[in-house]
């Protein structure tokens, strides 16, 4: 009887394994996060020492990492006020979770292992962060508070009454001994200050502006963080029509990420006396004297 038994329950239970069915779980509901810039008014320039800047008219990357894995990133475009909209045209979509955002700009290759890129001289670098941000069902608004990772270097050369100038123009001044092009930017970090001490580590400003009077030219460019150390400046002058060419070296100072260092230089009989004035690009700083021989 027992064997009997066994034999007619086989055949029910593969009728019963039939009626199986394979259950798939729902793809994970993606939810839009959109972006506000706040903080910059990017120089930019199309000239070749001054590389356009970020905001407004540019682009920039927003890099997405979920603790160490790497997310995705992707380019956006920077309207007039601020206001940045997908390159392509769709908004960026996540799962539900907590993330971290570096934006940067302008755009530039990222090594997505080591999270670097790298900057030259002549680069309005900016960059924001936002670590730890949840994103939950709904839309999720994230704003990015950007900095200058970079120095911004402004002169404006004119004649002392000794020389009794009538035009005074500027070809080019040369910035020699300062920091090392390029540098590596990593995701979220500071520039590294350096300071190189080859002929290589310069840096041209040769756009310059006359003055309506035609007695004055001021230009600007824009710099790597420099540590504490001299400098070489070099400025070609034409006064009254006359080409000369003016050398200084300054004592020894920074270049601070974020500040602008406007040097303001009087030229006299073969010397040239310069005014530095610091400030942050939000114009509060101070004023030094007397600085460079």
């Amino acid at each position: 009887m027992t064997t009997k038994l066994l034999l007619a329950l086989l055949p029910l239970l593969a009728a019963a394994g039939c009626t199986r069915k394979t259950l798939y779980a729902p793809d994970p509901e993606a939810f839009e996060v959109r972006f506000q810039t706040s903080g910059l008014s990017i120089e930019a320039s199309d000239t070749p020492n001054r590389t356009k800047g970020s905001l407004p008219g540019g682009t920039l990357n927003i890099t997405v990492y979920q603790g160490s894995e790497f997310i995705l990133q992707k380019s956006y475009n920077v309207g007039s006020e601020g206001v940045i909209a997908p390159a392509d045209g769709k908004e960026l979509t996540l799962e539900a979770g907590t993330y971290d955002f570096y934006a940067y700009g302008p755009n530039g290759t990222l090594n997505t292992t080591q999270r670097t890129t790298t900057i030259t001289h002549g680069t309005d670098f900016i960059a924001a962060k936002v670590l730890g941000q949840s994103i939950t069902a709904g839309e999720t608004d994230i704003e990015l508070t950007f900095t200058h990772l970079a120095s911004k270097v402004s002169f404006e050369i004119k004649g002392s009454a000794e020389l009794s100038v009538t035009t005074l123009n500027v070809t080019k001044v040369t910035l020699s001994q300062i920091s090392t092009s390029p540098a590596t930017y990593t995701l979220g970090s500071a520039l590294t200050p350096s300071r190189g001490t080859a002929s290589a580590n310069t840096y041209i400003i040769d756009e310059f502006e006359q003055a309506a009077d035609k007695k004055s030219a001021a230009g600007w460019g824009i710099v790597l963080p420099k540590s504490a150390g001299t400098f070489g400046l070099e400025a070609q002058v034409t006064v009254n029509g006359k080409a000369i060419t003016l050398t200084a070296t300054v004592p020894s100072m920074t270049f601070e990420a974020g500040k602008h260092y406007a040097f303001s230089a009087e030229v006299k009989a073969g010397d040239i006396q310069l005014k530095l004035t610091v400030t942050n690009w939000t114009n509060v700083g101070y004023t030094e004297d007397g600085v460079g021989a």
